[in-house]
C-alpha cells in the first residue's frame, strides 16, 4: 500500500516532536523551544536527518496550528476581565508597543532595510511572549507577587493589542505599502465591524447552546465550537483581516458562554497538537546558512529587544503609577518576543512581502530571549534595589506623590466622566509636587497586597500558634484570615493553633508574605499548591463628608461585623497608618484599606460615600 507523503511527514514531525518534548521537559526548557528543534532537523536544511517533503501540506497544517492557537487564547480571554486590569495595565502595554514599534522601525532602516521589513520588525518585537512569562513564573513561584500580577494585567492587553497589529499589518501587506489613510479606514472598519460580531455572537451564541444543552455531549460541543471557529475565520478573510482574528474572536465569544470553560477543555488536546506541528514548521524555515551570515544582526538585535522592551516597560508602569521597584520588575519580566512574533513574521514570509533573513532572525531571537527570561526575572528585586541606591531622594520623594496621586484618583474621583478623571489627575499631581516636603518613609508607597496560601504538614506553622512563632516579628507580614473546613476566622487570636490545610490570608509586601510562605509551607510543596484565587480582597475607598463612617470609630462603624472584613489601613494627609487601633477616628478625606470577602468591594465603597 502506497502511503501518502503528509503521512510519512507526519510520522517523522511527530514522532521526533515526541522524543524532543521528553528531552525538553527533563531538561526545564520549555517544549516550544523543543519543537522548533524538531522543525530544524526535519527541516530542508539539514540533510543527513530524515526530511519532510510534503512542505505546502505541512503548512496548512500550520496554518490550521495559528488559528486554533489564537482560538484557545480567545477561550481564556475575558472582556470583564479586560475592565478590571484598568488603567495601569492598558497604560504600560500601549506604551511598549508604541515604543518598541517605534525602535523596531528604526533599527530596521538603520541597518538599511526596506520599509516593508522594518515595519514587520516593529510588530515582532512590540509583543511580549505570554507562554514564556508564564512558565518562568511558574517555575520560579512568584505568580502571587504583587508586580506578576501587574504583568499578567499587561499581557492581557497585550493580546488584544496583538490581534489590532496583525489586523493592520495583513492590510499594509495587501496593499504593499504603507498608506496613511488606507491604514485608518481598514482599521476605522475594523472597529465598526469588532462591536457587531462580538455583540451578535455574545447575545446569539449562548443562547443557542443554552437552547441546546440536553443535546450537547462533549463531541458535539467540540464540533460546534469548532465549527463556529472556523466560520468565523471564513467571515475575517472575506472582509480582509486574518485568519487570526476570526479565531480570536470565536473563542472570546464562546468564552462568554457558560460552556466556556468545557469547551476550552475539549479543545486542548486539538490546540496541543496542531500547535505543535506550526511551531516545527516555523523550525523548518529556519535557514541555519541565512543565520550564519547575519548572526552579528540578531546580536543587535536581541540587545535591541532586552534593552529596550525593558526600558519601555519600565517606563510605562511608572507613568501609570507603580513604584520603581515594581516597575523595574515588570521591565525585567517582559523582555523577550515570542508566539505572536512568529505568527507576524510567518505573515509577512506568507504573503511575500518581506525579505528571506527576516522569518530566521525572528526566531533566533525569540529563542535566545525565551531562555535568557527566567534569569531576567530572577534577576530583577535585586536590579530594582541597586536603581534605588542610586536614584536621588528627591526623585524618589517625586515619583512616590505621584503615585499617591493616581491612586486617589483610581479609588474615587469626586465626579464621574473622563474629564473630571482628568481634572482632578491635573490638580492632584500639581498639589502633590507643589506640597512641603515630608520624610521619605512616610510616602513609601502603599505596595502591600494579599496573599493566600496552605499550611503544609510538617511546616513551621504546622500545630503552632501565630504568637509562638512570632510571624508577624518575624516576617512582618498579618495573618488576616484562616480559612478551616468551609468556614473563615477573620482577626484571629493571637493564641489560635494553626492546622495543617488551614488556608491562611495575609497582608503584607512582596518580601513580607514570601517570608511567611516560606514559614508556613514544607520544603516538598509546589506552586501549584497556592492558592491562586483568595476570596478575600484588599478594597480602598475614600471617605466622604457626612458619610456613614465620617466621625466613627472604626469599632463603632462594626465593619467586622457588617462587611466581615478588617481595617488595615488608613491614608491621612500624605501619611500611612498601619493596623489602626479600633478606636482611631475616621474622617472625611481619609483613604480606608479593608480586607474583605470578594462579594463585600461595592459595600465598603457604598458605606464611604453614602450617609447615614
Amino acid at each position: 500500500m502506497h502511503l501518502p507523503l503528509l503521512l510519512k511527514d507526519l510520522a517523522i514531525i511527530l514522532g521526533l516532536a515526541g522524543v524532543i518534548s521528553l528531552v525538553f521537559r527533563r531538561l526545564g526548557q520549555p517544549v516550544v523551544l523543543g519543537y522548533i528543534l524538531v522543525g530544524i532537523l526535519a527541516g530542508p536544511h539539514v540533510p543527513w536527518i530524515p526530511t519532510v517533503t510534503d512542505t505546502p501540506n505541512i503548512q496548512i497544517l500550520a496554518e490550521l496550528g495559528i488559528v486554533f492557537l489564537l482560538f484557545s487564547l480567545g477561550l481564556e480571554f475575558s472582556f470583564p476581565r479586560l475592565l478590571q486590569t484598568g488603567f495601569a495595565s492598558a497604560t504600560i502595554a500601549l506604551i511598549e508597543v508604541a515604543i518598541m514599534g517605534m525602535i523596531g522601525i528604526f533599527c530596521g532602516k538603520a541597518l538599511g532595510w526596506s520599509t516593508m521589513d522594518s515595519v514587520f520588525l516593529g510588530g515582532i518585537l512590540a509583543i511580549s511572549s505570554t507562554t514564556m512569562i508564564i512558565k518562568a513564573f511558574d517555575e520560579l513561584k512568584l505568580k502571587s507577587q504583587r508586580f506578576a500580577q501587574t504583568v499578567f494585567g499587561v499581557l492581557i492587553v497585550e493580546d488584544l493589542v496583538a490581534i489590532l497589529i496583525l489586523a493592520a499589518l495583513s492590510t499594509i501587506a495587501i496593499t504593499r505599502e504603507i498608506q496613511g489613510f488606507t491604514l485608518l479606514a481598514a482599521l476605522g472598519k475594523l472597529t465598526l465591524i469588532l462591536p457587531v460580531v462580538i455583540v451578535s455572537g455574545i447575545y446569539f451564541i449562548p443562547r443557542i447552546l443554552k437552547m441546546s444543552r440536553r443535546w450537547l455531549d462533549a463531541e458535539a460541543l467540540l464540533i460546534f465550537s469548532l465549527g463556529i471557529c472556523l466560520g468565523l475565520v471564513l467571515l475575517s478573510d472575506w472582509l480582509g483581516y486574518s485568519a487570526a482574528l476570526g479565531a480570536f474572536l470565536a473563542g472570546a465569544i464562546l468564552a462568554e458562554s457558560p460552556e466556556g470553560k468545557k469547551i476550552e477543555h475539549l479543545i486542548e488536546p486539538v490546540r496541543n497538537l496542531f500547535g505543535a506541528i506550526f511551531f516545527v514548521s516555523v523550525g523548518m524555515l529556519f535557514n541555519l546558512s541565512v543565520l550564519a551570515d547575519n548572526y552579528w544582526v540578531v546580536l543587535i538585535v536581541t540587545l535591541v529587544t532586552i534593552i529596550g522592551k525593558t526600558i519601555a516597560t519600565g517606563l510605562g508602569a511608572l507613568i501609570a503609577g507603580r513604584s520603581s521597584e515594581e516597575s523595574v520588575q515588570v521591565g525585567f519580566s517582559m523582555a523577550q518576543v515570542g508566539e505572536f512574533s512568529f505568527i507576524i513574521a510567518s505573515l509577512g514570509a506568507s504573503l511575500g512581502v518581506t525579505s528571506e533573513f527576516l522569518y530566521p532572525l525572528a526566531v533566533s531571537v525569540a529563542v535566545v530571549t525565551s531562555f535568557t527570561t527566567p534569569y531576567m526575572i530572577r534577576g530583577s528585586t535585586g536590579a530594582a534595589r541597586a536603581l534605588k541606591g542610586v536614584t536621588p531622594l528627591s526623585l524618589q520623594e517625586l515619583l512616590s506623590r505621584y503615585e499617591l496621586a493616581l491612586q486617589r484618583v483610581r479609588v474615587s474621583p469626586q465626579k464621574s466622566g473622563l474629564r473630571a478623571r482628568l481634572s482632578e489627575l491635573k490638580d492632584l499631581v500639581y498639589r502633590a509636587l507643589r506640597a512641603e516636603p515630608l520624610p521619605f518613609r512616610e510616602l513609601a508607597p502603599w505596595n502591600a497586597h494579599l496573599d493566600a496560601f496552605s499550611i503544609e504538614p510538617g511546616s513551621t506553622l504546622s500545630g503552632k500558634t501565630l504568637r509562638e512563632v512570632n510571624v508577624r516579628g518575624l516576617t512582618g507580614a498579618n495573618v488576616l484570615v484562616i480559612n478551616r473546613t468551609g468556614s473563615s476566622i477573620i482577626a484571629p487570636d493571637p493564641d489560635r493553633i494553626l492546622l495543617p490545610s488551614d488556608q491562611l490570608v495575609a497582608l503584607g509586601s512582596d518580601q513580607q508574605t514570601q517570608a511567611l510562605r516560606l514559614l508556613a509551607e514544607s520544603p516538598m510543596t509546589s506552586a501549584q499548591d497556592t492558592v491562586s484565587n483568595p476570596e478575600y480582597v484588599l478594597e480602598a475607598a475614600l471617605i466622604r463628608e457626612g458619610s456613614y463612617l465620617d466621625g466613627r470609630t472604626i469599632r463603632d462603624a462594626s465593619v467586622r461585623e457588617t462587611l466581615g472584613g478588617l481595617v488595615v489601613g488608613i491614608e491621612r494627609g500624605g501619611i500611612r497608618i498601619t493596623n489602626p487601633e479600633s478606636n482611631t477616628e475616621l474622617k472625611h478625606g481619609d483613604i480606608i484599606w479593608v480586607v474583605c470577602p470578594l462579594g463585600s468591594r461595592e459595600a465598603v465603597a457604598r458605606i464611604a460615600s453614602s450617609p447615614p
